[in-house]
This record gives C-alpha cells, structure tokens and sequence, in this order.
C-alpha cells in the first residue's frame, strides 16, 4: 500500500459562492474518484482532499507501485481544473488519515469508512485506522542520503562489523524489483538510539537497491505490560503493506514472570504478524541487547522466517578510545587526557558504559571550561547528596542525648534509601531490603521514643508510606482461644500497613508459656515479617538479657532481624544533660547548686539496678516542682521575683535514700 499526498498550483481561484455550486462541485470530485478507481481495476483511489483559491491538495492511496503517475493524471484531467504544477510526496499512514478527514469534512468523499472498505483498510468514521485508543505508534517518511555517511556515525560504530557485512550483502544483489523479503532483521544493541541509527542505514540501502519499494515505516513500542488486541495490530500491518515496520521490544527489565502471561502473548502476537506478511511487510525488531530470554521467544515462534542479526560487539581499548572520540566529533568539541583516562588496556566496554562516560566527561567540559561562569553550581546529584534528612522528627533525634548508636542505624537506612535513588542511572537496582530491628535497654533509655520518631522520620524521607507507630504488648497479640492468635497478628500487621510494628517486651508472648498461644503469635509474626517487609517495619523492644534469651529460642525469627541496636546506660553526664533539656522545655531555670547536686544525686541513682535513666531524671524534676512550688508559698509574695519562680534550687531537689545491704547472721560449726 502506497499513500501520496499531491499539491497542486490551480491557474485560477476556485471560488464556490452558493451552496448548488459547493455541491456540484463535491458530486464531480466524488464521481472523478470513483471512475478513476474502476479504471484502475480498483488499484488506484485518488481523492479531492481540500480546496482553497488557487491550491488544490490531493490524496492518493495506491495498492500497486506502478502507474500511479498515470492515472494521477487522468484524475486530475477528469476534475478539468487548470493546473500550472503538482508536487506528489509519499505520506504516512497517519498522513493519509489527516487528507481523508479533510476529504470528508468537505464532502469531497462519501465517507472515510466507505474509502476504507473500498481499499480494504480498517478505517472508522473518523477516518482513524481501527487499531484500538491503547495502540500507540509513529509513522514517518525518510530521506534518501549517502550511506557512508551514516554508517560512520557513533550509532552504527558498536555494530559495524554485523552491518558491514549485510550492507555488502545487499549491495552485491540485482536491482531489479522483487516482490517480498528474503530475511527481516533482529538489532540487538545496548541502547534504542543505536537501534534507530542501524534502521536509517539499512533503509535507505535496501531502498536503494530496490529491495523495498516504499520509504515509509512505522514505529511501535511494546513491553510485557502491553496489552493490543491481535485485530488492532493486524489492521495495523495491513496498513503498513509495502513498507517497514520496527518493533521495539522493550523487555529490559525482563523477568520469568513477565512470560506468564501478556509478555509471551505479545510476542507469539509480533511473530504470527511478522510470518503472515513476510513478503508484504518488512519487520525489523529491536531488542536490548542483554534480553536473551526474549530473543530465544523469538526464535521459536518465528519458525521459517530468516533473520539478520546486527548486535553490538564490546569494545577493546582502541575501539572503545575510537568510539569517544566519534561522539566528541560529532558534539564539534576536543578530547582531553580525562575523557580517556577511564579506558584500562585489556578490558572490553559496552557501548551504554561508554556513553555514560562522555556524557559524564561533556558535562564537566561544558559547565567547567565552555561555560566556566556555571563552575561554582552544584549538580542535581550532588545536590542530592548533600541535602540533609528531611523533617523535624530527625532534627529531634539529632538533638537527643546519647543515643549514639540508634542514630547511627537511622542515618544508615536513609543513606542506603537515598543512594538508591542517585545512583540508578548508574546501575544501582532499586530493593527494600529487610529493615526489622530489636531495641535492647533498660527502662528510661528512650526506646519507644527512638521508635515514635524513626516511624516519622521514615514517612518525611519517603521509605514508609504513613510512618505511624503501632505499640502493641501481649495483650494486644494473643487471643483467648485457639486460632484466634493468627488473625490478631494479622490484622495488626495489616493495620501497620506502611508504618511501624512496635512489640514491647516481646519476650512476654513465650515467657513460661511453652507451647501456649504465645507460640502461634511468633509464627506468625515470622511469616507477617517476611511477607510485608516492604511496608511494615518491625522493632522488638525489651531487656538486653531477656531479648537475647527470646531470639535465641527462635532462630527463624532472629535471622529476619536486620539491626541490633542497643541503648546503653546514660552516664551521669548524659543524664545531667537531659535535666537541662527537661528543665529548659519546662520554663525553668537549674541554679548552678541545683545542677552541682543533681549530679550527687544521678552518681548515686546509677548504681540502683532498678535505675530508670531518663524516666528517673523527668520524676526528679518533676519532685523538684512540687518543692519548689512548697518552699515559694513559704515566701513573702511581693518579695519573690518572674526568675526565682523559674528557678530550682539546691534545696529542692532530694537526695535519693541509699539502700543499705543487708547483714547475714549465721552461726559457725
């Protein structure tokens, strides 16, 4: 199928002034089209596209490659219009769409549908092709130029040797007009550009030697996801008889799974389609180079049909050094001593690698001695890198006294999420690895409040969607009756959806109770785990000895736990410094006794082993209120000041009672 849109220079304006005379007219150019087809023996459908003063456009859709001037001009001749000159141009598919609509618009044609079924093209009222909305593709015309000139590109470099010897191929055969296609095409290379510059030379070779009659072809995209009805892609190749069409098969990321089910239709689809017009269609595929599941596919449902490969080959040193200095041609910039210095002797590059090394290269070259008055900007990147965590739950944290080693954990999970997302373009796989943690302490180390802020500060920085936390004992785990323990989990799991799983004590749930339901909570917490360990964080908390007593009693659960992360003992300066955090956000002000006496008192409180850390330092202070409050009543209230009531002292706060040890008494034999 062959489409051309004619322009014609009338000697006249055509000026229809009255609608008898618009009709008239539209009546003839009907009747021209459908004398000029019956003429033809139905091979040769022109068509009065548009009118206006003294331009007269036409459209032409021509099933055969021969005559097509000839019965152009017995149209024309037909219409009796006078004609200074006419300029025919092969169009696309989605051209000879456009000149239908407009045909019909001016009632120039019956209808777009009519000429559709006269030419045996789907076409709807519209004058679209019958190919479905989610039937997406390009269609373009190419220009005739030297093929030395193109294959000397940087496109055609990595896959020279393969093209090389088909252009040769090519080349030695008879130019006189076949009709079919002994072979189609597979290019397999890194990237879809390098494909695009492959197809441009092979076009305009085989053009040349007569081997394909049309210069139009058509592009179209699919993936595993693609979902095209096999009507809408076989009414696409009707349309595209006597030219190309190049598939890009877009299976990069290609997976078992994604053969399942619409990856393998759509590639049984593309063969049967390649195999029914073999001789009608020329097909060039494109697959990236690394999909060799997807080449396999190919091949064996492509059955008889031959193929040519062209793939790229990886380059040695010298290629590789050769290929950059093509790219660096080709941008009119110099090479330096830092565009190759990457290029070791006895290695071989893909041509992505490269690329990415003189894009990396030209950049700098650019910002740092083309333009040098850009040299201070930082890139996007580094940017990125630079940007602190994101919220004002982790300024929190940050500010926190001690807590050394949880924030050394959290500022890990943010920096691997984070590298991620820099450097993908540089290979680096996006994975949610397992995040669950134990919070081993002793009362008062602010374990839970870790928790509360890590959920939020995960929510700030994009690792979990809600960054809640969900505190939850035994109580809220095991059920009273036997399988009602599994679906409590479960439904706590599923209310931590994207959030974090907080389980105080959890040692708790198996304590003395071998057996019991506690045991059916950890199963399925250990499934739970594993199955949302990309939205739902879990942290065990409890005692250090206890909690190592827990995991090591069920290995299946410790072998999910990513991070170990304990809160050690403050030490009496720590916690001085939570007594001046905890005072300051009070309002109130520590008299340098106070503070002199507070760490008396914390010196002493340490060696307690009930000792509550930071909880036993907010109860000092708040005892230290309560005497405050005490001693100012006791004053003359015009002789107490706005400081002295923000103020504690020495004298209000309480020496903690030392606990004596005990004497045994016993009797000697």
């Amino acid at each position: 199928m062959f489409y051309y849109k004619v322009t014609c220079t009338l000697d006249t304006e055509v000026i229809h002034e009255n609608f008898e005379d618009r009709w008239e007219v539209s009546s003839e150019y009907k009747l021209a089209s459908v004398e000029i087809y019956k003429k033809s023996k139905d091979t040769q459908f022109c068509f009065v596209s548009n009118i206006h003063r003294n331009s007269l456009t036409i459209g032409m859709i021509s099933k055969v490659d021969s005559k097509i001037d000839y019965y152009l001009d017995a149209f024309i001749k037909r219409l009796a219009i006078g004609i200074t000159n006419c300029d025919r141009k092969e169009t696309t598919i989605s051209g000879i769409q456009a000149l239908l609509r407009y045909a019909e618009n001016n009632e120039f044609i019956s209808s777009c549908e009519e000429v559709g079924d006269c030419v045996g093209l789907g076409f709807n009222r519209y004058g679209r092709l019958l190919v479905g909305r989610e039937f997406a593709y390009d269609d373009n015309v190419f220009e005739e130029e030297s093929n030395q000139n193109s294959i000397e590109g940087s496109g055609c470099y990595m896959a020279r040797s393969d093209l090389e010897a088909e252009l040769k191929r090519i080349s030695s055969g008879s130019k006189k007009r076949v009709t079919g296609h002994p072979v189609h095409y597979l290019l397999c290379n890194e990237v879809f550009s390098e494909s695009k510059a492959l197809t441009e030379v092979l076009l305009n070779s085989l053009y040349a030697y007569n081997r394909i009659k049309s210069r139009r072809y058509s592009n179209i995209i699919l993936s595993p996801i693609s979902d095209i009805s096999i009507f809408s892609y076989e009414n696409f190749y009707k349309a595209s008889a006597d030219s190309t069409v190049i598939v890009y098969l877009d299976y990069k990321n290609e997976k078992d799974d994604e053969f399942a089910s619409n990856g393998m239709d759509t590639i049984k689809m593309v063969c049967s389609m390649v195999k029914k017009y073999s001789n009608d269609v020329l097909t060039i595929l494109c697959v990236p180079k690394a999909c060799e599941k997807t080449k396999k596919q190919l091949y064996e449902h492509l059955g008889y049909i031959n193929l040519i490969e062209i793939c790229d080959e990886p380059a040695s040193a010298d290629s590789a050094a050769e290929y950059l200095k093509l790219l660096a041609r080709e941008r009119n910039v110099r090479t330096d001593k830092k565009l190759f210095c990457k290029v070791e002797e006895g290695k071989s590059y893909l041509a992505s690698e490269l690329k990415e090394t003189f894009d990396l290269w030209y950049s700098d070259k650019l910002k740092n001695v083309l333009f040098p008055q850009y040299r201070s900007i930082d890139s996007v990147k580094t940017k990125v890198i630079r940007e602190e965590a994101k919220g004002c739950a982790y300024d929190e944290l940050m500010e926190m006294i001690g807590l050394d080693r949880a924030k050394n954990v959290i500022n890990q999970a943010l920096d691997y999420n984070k590298a991620q997302k820099v450097f993908a373009d540089k290979g680096m796989q996006f994975d949610r690895t397992s995040m669950h943690m134990v919070f081993t302490g002793n009362p008062g180390t602010a374990k839970t409040s870790a928790a509360r802020l890590f959920a939020r500060i995960m929510r700030d920085n994009e690792v979990l969607s809600r960054g809640r936390l969900i505190e939850c004992g035994r109580g809220d785990l095991v059920g009273k009756y036997v399988g009602w323990t599994a679906k409590i989990v479960k439904d706590k799991f599923r209310e931590a959806k994207g959030s974090v799983l907080f389980i105080d004590e959890a040692y708790s749930l198996v304590d003395n109770r071998n057996g019991m339901f506690g045991d059916e909570a950890i199963n399925t917490i250990v499934q739970e785990m594993e199955n949302n360990r990309d939205d739902v964080i879990v942290i065990f908390a409890g005692y250090p000895d206890k909690m190592e007593e827990f995991l090591q009693r069920n290995p299946g659960l410790k072998s999910r736990i990513a991070y170990h992360v304990p809160f050690d003992d403050y030490s009496v300066d720590e916690l001085c410094m939570i007594a001046d955090l905890i005072a300051e956000k009070k309002g109130l002000i520590l008299a340098d006794d106070a503070r002199e006496k507070l760490r008396d008192v914390f010196g002493i409180a340490i060696s307690d082993c009930d000792f509550g850390n930071g909880r036993y330092v907010r109860n000092v202070i708040e005892k230290a209120k309560m005497a405050q409050a005490s001693r100012l009543l006791s004053l003359d209230y015009g002789s107490v000041s706005s400081e002295e009531v923000r103020t504690i002292v020495a004298s209000d706060i309480e020496m903690p009672v030392q606990k004596k040890e005990k004497i045994r008494m016993g009797f000697c034999a």
